[in-house]
């Protein structure tokens, strides 16, 4: 007996913005916070370190053909060890290992030196600085918090991790469309976090300084809305 099938041809492509194909996601945004901080014991001030990590690894779009996207931030720690700069950067692993080749669009490094990195060709780049000085940044995290044993919560992180790459590149794709009113709401939340930040004691060569980072919010309030006004 003979069957019929049906053959259909690709004729052609049509450029669309992919918000129009935005569905739900696999995981929203207070998971995705949860998630990659997941690691760290539940004694420490876990909601702040998860904003700003959060802030400083979801995607910060160009806004202008002289200003790149991304978030950079200086990692603070009471210890000069490396441990820190480990636990870490064992978050940071979650970053697809494609982001910090220095030809990706989007590039993420982590460095011990007050240098500046320079890429012409990438739309956005993103580094933290492990206890530097003098290094202009959008953000500061609180890093000394420490981790679960790995042994414990092994089984846990690498059945999250492919649920955090993909918020990642979710955010890469879906753009947030921004209105004016969103710069001034930014703002307030950019200075509410960093009083909270700096209120703690323990954060090394930043307690007590509030500084202006008002210039900044036009580009950083893309990053911002990634995080807290992403869809669920």
């Amino acid at each position: 007996m003979l069957q019929t099938f049906e053959i259909r041809y690709i004729t052609g492509w049509e450029t669309v913005d992919p918000n129009r194909l935005r569905t739900k996601g696999l995981i929203d945004r207070e998971e995705y916070l949860h998630l990659i901080t997941y690691p760290i014991k539940d004694r420490y001030n876990i909601h702040e370190i998860a904003d700003c990590i959060g802030v400083h690894t979801v995607s910060s779009p160009q806004v202008a053909e002289i200003l790149k996207g991304g978030v950079n931030t200086i990692v603070f720690t009471n210890s000069q060890k490396n441990k820190k700069l480990a636990e870490f950067n064992r978050i940071m692993s979650l970053i697809p290992n494609e982001f910090r080749q220095i030809d990706s669009p989007n590039f993420y490094k982590t460095t011990t030196k007050n240098e500046r990195i320079n890429l012409p060709e990438s739309q956005e780049v993103s580094v933290a600085y492990y206890n530097a000085n003098n290094v202009p940044v959008h953000i500061p995290i609180a890093f000394d918090a420490e981790f679960k044993p790995y042994s414990e919560i092994k089984e846990n992180v690498e059945h999250n991790e492919a649920l955090i790459r993909n918020y990642l590149l979710d955010t890469l794709l879906f753009n947030p469309v921004l209105l004016p009113r969103h710069y001034k709401r930014v703002e307030v939340m950019i200075y509410d976090m960093l009083d909270r930040i700096t209120d703690q004691k323990e954060v090394p060569f930043f307690s007590g300084h509030r500084r202006s980072y008002s210039p900044a919010c036009s580009g950083f309030c893309e990053n911002y809305l990634q995080v807290y006004c992403y869809p669920c």
